[in-house]
């Protein structure tokens, strides 16, 4: 391998034609090198510019069936509420129609109470009156309560006043055959007041107001108040009667003559009999229709003829 020695400073080249022709070489692909790097950048930039597009179109299919997600989301959510919004409408719709029948109803019930109010208003002059003030009143409603006990009552009377010739017959053994007619004879025998059938208006027995294996009451009609007075102190003074007294055969029943009360006295009379139970009073009777309670022979005797009247038995015992 031959070794050239480093030229000399400010000496001729002898290869310097060598040395331009190298040169010129390098000089033209020098010239090449840049035209091959521009056409590599815009390769690459056409491969990157490729690249983003395609990762923005990807983008943008992901955010676009992301959208069409969420409308498929919304359109099944607005399907619902649409779904639900009509069942509720539908519901509105029914409970609409049920209360029309119910108020239908109700006027139904109106209507027949005005026929009853405005027959009760042609018999009763008094009770018209008074049912003519409720209406045409804007009362408040305990006046309207108040009104409503006090007609209550008033016709509670009126009922009671219709009875006042009759007697009610409780614990009678019932017989298929039996003849009323006889039996009450008999009654009148035993208890030293002799009853005459033509003071009989009518005799029969009546239901229970709620099921019971007693038998039922029988209900004596007589011509006037003074003959249920007679019979009835009768008996009070005989201090009861029995059912073999009176040849009836079977097991011996004490048989009971009272007033023929309206239901709400009978009711009352109940209540008291057992206030007075409680409060070891020795008398509950009926007289003339009103309930009559009393401690003692020495005590005096009250009155009762509203269930408020009961508060006076406590009161008398704590006394």
């Amino acid at each position: 391998m031959t070794t050239r020695s480093p030229p000399k400073p400010y000496s001729s080249n002898a290869d310097l034609s060598t040395s331009n022709e190298v040169m010129s070489n390098v000089s033209i692909r020098k010239r090449k090198q840049p035209d091959n790097e521009i056409l590599y950048e815009i390769k690459n930039m056409q491969a990157n510019f490729t690249q983003v597009l395609q990762d923005f179109r990807r983008d943008l299919d992901i955010k676009f069936e992301n959208i069409s997600d969420s409308i498929q989301t919304i359109r099944s959510d607005l399907e619902n509420y649409q779904s639900q919004i009509k069942k509720d409408i539908d519901d509105l719709r029914y409970e609409n129609s049920a209360m029309k029948q119910k108020v239908e109803n109700l006027t139904k019930e109106i209507s027949g109470l005005q026929e009853s109010t405005r027959f009760i208003s042609n018999q009763h002059d008094e009770l018209g009156k008074c049912v003519s003030k409720i209406s045409g009143c804007n009362k408040s409603v305990d006046d309207h309560e108040q009104t409503i006990r006090s007609l209550t009552s008033k016709m509670d009377g009126l009922e009671q006043q219709a009875r006042q010739c009759n007697i009610e017959i409780s614990n009678l053994p019932e017989r298929r055959d039996e003849n009323l007619l006889n039996i009450i004879e008999c009654i009148g025998t035993k208890i030293g007041c002799t009853i005459n059938r033509r003071e009989i208006v009518s005799i029969h027995r009546v239901p229970h107001a709620s099921q019971t294996s007693k038998p039922k009451n029988v209900i004596v009609k007589l011509t006037s108040r003074i003959m249920r007075d007679n019979i009835l102190g009768a008996y009070r003074i005989k201090k009861g009667i029995t059912s073999t007294k009176l040849g009836l055969s079977g097991a011996t029943h004490i048989i009971y003559l009272n007033e023929h009360l309206t239901l709400r006295n009978k009711q009352l009379f109940r209540i008291a009999r057992e206030a007075a139970n409680q409060a070891n009073f020795r008398y509950v009777l009926v007289k003339h229709s009103t309930i009559l309670v009393r401690a003692s022979d020495n005590s005096p005797v009250i009155p009762i003829r509203t269930e408020q009247d009961i508060k006076k038995i406590n009161n008398n015992t704590n006394n």
